[in-house]
């Protein structure tokens, strides 16, 4: 297990809406993961990659009543910055775009899972 040091992490408070943060922590329960932990798998998934192919189709939520606060250590903040540099979003809405793929990629899975053990 890899430990982040303080000197190494940073604090980040994102908004989104209220139905988002639930579906988040829910799926991350589901999979027995904690919600920064399943942040940070979408995180490194979803934008730890060259392109982001259909981030101007992506409908991103306009209304952001709630808040999450987690730590990401440097090497995540640097895929964070570099994309919100490259595309001109904030890192807000570049965690809520990978938080919305990996909703769509997991949910299922739960489901299926779900629906086999009863």
């Amino acid at each position: 297990m890899r430990v982040i040091s303080i000197e190494n992490s940073r604090k980040l408070t994102i908004r989104l809406p209220n139905e988002l943060k639930d579906n988040l922590k829910n799926t991350a329960n589901d999979l027995g993961f904690t919600l920064t932990s399943f942040l940070r798998i979408a995180i490194f998934k979803y934008l730890d990659v060259p392109e982001l192919p259909d981030i101007d189709k992506f409908d991103l939520p306009k209304e952001k009543d709630a808040r999450i606060n987690f730590t990401v250590n440097n090497w995540t903040y640097t895929i964070l910055q570099r994309q919100s540099d490259k595309y001109n979003l904030s890192i807000t809405d570049l965690v809520v775009y990978a938080s919305l793929h990996a909703l769509d990629y997991y949910v299922p899975l739960v489901k299926l899972t779900k629906n086999r053990n009863n």
